[in-house]
């Protein structure tokens, strides 16, 4: 351990000529690894900072890719320069001194690069910290210093012997060619892009703090964890044919990457979409092979309790527990790709009146969506077949930004449904992600479908309410502010189509007669569906996530949806079409 903080764990000499440092490959690779590590651990970290200071999910490297080059080349270029510093209070404060110098230096000169190369300031401390200006500030300067040295003398060290331990020098050139050819491929696109905008730089992508982006941020961290554990398994286990089994361990890893860079990044590329489809099916077998091992594994152990037979702790064992786990998962996903293409028709019975209205209702159809190819024209021949009297379309009907959609095949297919009242639409939270309200409702007007944005409209004797959807707090209305009291007060029969179902309370005061939903896909994949119940009645104080809720005279249904969003299978149920015989 005394040897372990002795200073120079790189082992750096210097000398009087270009460029005044020798390094061993060996070492020259450990400072290369430890950077390339550092660049992405901080794109992650100031994402989610950003993520949760302005709750939005934004771009925050200069590059697509998921690493920030400025951390990779201070920590490279000051590793190749600075010795690791032996553990001392006189070191400590020298190389604070240092780090923080140098590192507010690096901001000071790339922060004002960027402002006169592409006209924009990518980041800035005035505001938020004293003694601060723009883009460098004494207090930062002070934090870089400190965690710096503490990294420099305790965890770099420990870092470089596990790179010595686990990566055989003969992976070292293999690595780095790979490295640059993507980072240079990441600059060139950049470039291009930042080119087409007149060569003035903007954020690549800026979803808003929802549940969906949130669940993307730890899916991607446990993925990464779950696969780097499936690999090391693959290394041991397929030792004649380790290069065959690292192969498809890679192409396993790396297309649910690409899988979610393109579905933030949203195309019209049906090759990508397909693409991503399968990557989305690959992160589903990681989850499933997880669990499938941790069940097998609590069995293993409550037998080995039992038994105390040493064997059931055996590698032999452990190795039949990982064969064992990836079973179910070949089973479940075709059910599930099953599930997710072939709906079931829910039929329904509300109201007590002589009169019935018979009404279809489709929720999260997701045209558009990437992974996941929706058949409208297989949509609207099921829709017909139910002969409907009007049909509601429930929110999150697209889910895409409207000029990557295929509008005229939209069209050709809801124009064939038929029906005696006409089709109705409501938004949902999709529709806002990608496009404005002015241009959703642009869209809704060039098609066959009526849009019911906070407006109302009377079918037969039934008073049909369309709410604006929930993440548009700002602009959404309540109930008596949308229908004039002098024309509520004429029906005692109200239908309100709200696409997430959490202000039920809202139409049961209302006196509304059935209220209609969708927004949960009841969780589309075990066992999001019972995080889905559990924040439900965390948040909202009830369990009104999927299904049928009744309450007095109050009737409330939600749709598992037709649609799949991100992941093209589901396994809570099939997807739903919802047949009504609304009787008034």
């Amino acid at each position: 351990m005394k040897e372990l903080f002795s200073g120079n764990a790189f082992e750096i000499e210097y000398q009087n000529k270009f460029p005044f440092v020798k390094i061993s490959k060996h070492n020259l690779f450990d400072i290369f690894f430890i950077a390339l590590i550092v660049g992405v651990v901080a794109f992650f970290a100031e994402t989610i900072i950003d993520y949760i200071d302005i709750d939005r999910l934004c771009d925050r490297g200069f590059l697509i890719g998921p690493f920030l080059p400025i951390y990779f080349c201070v920590v490279f270029v000051g590793l190749c320069f600075i010795k690791t510093p032996k553990a001392s209070i006189s070191n400590f404060f020298l190389y604070t001194l240092i780090l923080g110098s140098g590192i507010s230096l690096v901001e000071f000169l790339v922060g004002n690069f960027f402002e006169l190369a592409f006209n924009t300031v990518l980041w800035t401390y005035d505001g938020m910290f004293p003694l601060s200006y723009k883009y460098v500030s004494l207090i930062v300067a002070l934090i870089w210093g400190v965690l710096g040295t503490l990294i420099a003398m305790f965890v770099l060290p420990l870092l470089k012997r596990q790179i010595d331990k686990k990566i055989k020098e003969k992976y070292h050139l293999p690595i780095v060619i790979v490295f640059i050819s993507i980072f240079l491929i990441d600059l060139i696109a950049t470039l291009v892009i930042i080119a087409k905008n007149d060569w003035v730089y903007q954020e690549l992508y800026g979803f808003e703090a929802t549940t969906d982006t949130t669940l993307i941020i730890l899916g991607i961290f446990a993925y990464i964890l779950l696969a780097l554990y499936l690999g090391c398994f693959f290394y041991r286990r397929f030792l004649k044919f380790p290069k065959i089994s690292l192969i498809i361990y890679f192409i396993s890893v790396l297309i649910p990457f690409i899988s979610v860079y393109v579905f933030l990044g949203q195309s019209d590329n049906a090759f990508l979409s397909f693409v991503a489809g399968i990557g989305f099916i690959i992160i589903v077998f990681y989850i499933y092979f997880l669990l499938s091992l941790i069940f097998i594994n609590i069995v293993r152990y409550i037998v080995y309790l039992f038994s105390k037979k040493s064997i059931l702790k055996s590698k032999l064992f452990k190795g039949l527990s990982i064969y064992c786990s990836i079973i179910p998962c070949l089973i479940i996903i075709p059910i599930g790709i099953f599930c997710g293409f072939n709906p079931k028709v829910t039929t329904l019975n509300v109201g007590t009146g002589q009169e019935k209205l018979n009404i279809v209702a489709v929720s999260d159809i997701h045209y558009g969506t990437i992974g996941v190819d929706i058949d409208l024209n297989k949509l609207s021949n099921e829709i017909n077949k139910l002969n409907p009297d009007v049909v509601f379309l429930l929110g999150d009907v697209i889910d895409n930004k409207i000029e990557n959609i295929d509008i005229d095949y939209f069209n050709e297919n809801m124009s064939k449904i038929k029906t005696k009242y006409g089709i109705y639409a409501i938004l949902g939270n999709h529709e806002y992600e990608y496009n404005y309200f002015s241009e959703i409702k642009e869209f809704y007007n060039s098609t066959c479908i009526n849009l019911l944005a906070d407006e109302y409209k009377i079918i037969e004797d039934v008073l049909v309410i369309g709410r604006v959807d929930y993440i548009d707090s700002y602009s959404r209305k309540p109930l008596d502010k949308i229908v004039p009291e002098t024309i509520s007060q004429q029906f005692s029969s109200i239908i309100v189509l709200d696409h997430q179902p959490q202000d039920y309370e809202d139409s049961k005061n209302y006196n509304v007669t059935l209220q209609l939903s969708g927004h949960t896909h009841n969780g589309q994949v075990f066992p999001i569906n019972l995080l889905v119940k559990i924040y439900s009645q965390f948040r909202y104080g009830a369990n009104v996530v999927n299904g049928l809720y009744k309450e007095d005279d109050f009737t409330m249904y939600v749709t598992g949806g037709y649609g799949m969003w991100g992941v093209p299978l589901r396994t809570t149920g099939r997807s739903e079409i919802l047949q009504i015989n609304y009787y008034y």
